[in-house]
């Protein structure tokens, strides 16, 4: 005799299929967008080589440079936004509308400094100078010490999270913020907690450096990219940073 048994899975489950770790990402609730770096069309709208628009993957965003000299180039899986020996360095800035003042935001970055590079003091990965709207990352690098930095409120607030002296230059940085609970997460294990002073608010966002249109100022590689308008939970946190290592 053999039994039979009938059910109806949930539309959320899929048993016995594992999604690739990219669609996981892509899955999450509250994008305003994801950035991939592979080299095709659907991320990169290419001029002469050089990347002209990074397409957001969910809601087409754009993250755009005009100028031909400060555009990066799709190697090796990211984005190269400079060259080894190279001062002056790519950047992009997003188009449209701002990212404003949210209550919660998650933003995933993956970047390679090179290492000839390594002791060049604050390249940004990513943010906006814009007074009244700081928000942005960093390396930094003084002193013999080496660290992660995000700064806000005009500069007048700051966040470290050290990197280990040995750094090879490669890091993933998963910012996630709670009302005014912000915390940032090192893909080697490392993270740091503190209480903002002001809500988070960002009008303008670039890639590459904190300051839209201009040279951009970090010494490597960038990609992939996300930003979503919540606080992700923790096993989100922890895809993200699988995402980025």
């Amino acid at each position: 005799m053999r039994l039979k048994f009938g059910f109806v899975a949930p539309a959320s489950k899929a048993f016995g299929v594992v999604l690739p770790l990219v669609d996981q990402v892509l899955a999450l609730p509250n994008p305003i967008d994801v950035w991939l770096p592979e080299d095709n069309a659907q991320n990169y709208g290419l001029v002469d080589g050089r990347v002209a628009e990074w397409r957001g993957r969910i809601n087409n965003r754009i993250l755009g440079q005009t100028v031909a000299a400060r555009r990066p180039i799709p190697e090796g899986g990211q984005l190269r936004f400079s060259s080894p020996v190279q001062a002056a360095a790519a950047q992009l800035d997003l188009t449209g509308a701002a990212i404003g003042e949210r209550s919660a935001i998650t933003i995933a970055v993956k970047a390679r400094i090179h290492a000839e590079q390594l002791g060049v003091d604050n390249q940004y990965f990513w943010g906006s100078s814009v007074a009244g709207a700081m928000s942005r990352i960093a390396y930094r690098f003084t002193n013999g010490t080496r660290y992660m930095r995000y700064q806000t409120n005009d500069n007048s607030f700051s966040m470290d999270v050290p990197l280990p002296a040995e750094w090879s230059g490669s890091i993933g940085v998963v910012v996630v913020i709670s009302g005014l609970t912000l915390t940032m997460y090192l893909s080697n294990g490392s993270s740091n907690t503190r209480a903002l002073t002001v809500p988070f608010n960002m009008q303008g966002l670039s890639v590459g450096n904190a300051v839209a249109a201009q040279a951009g100022n970090l010494r490597g590689y960038l990609g992939p990219f996300g930003i979503w308008t919540r606080a992700v939970t923790e096993s989100e946190r922890n895809m993200l940073l699988q995402w980025v290592a």
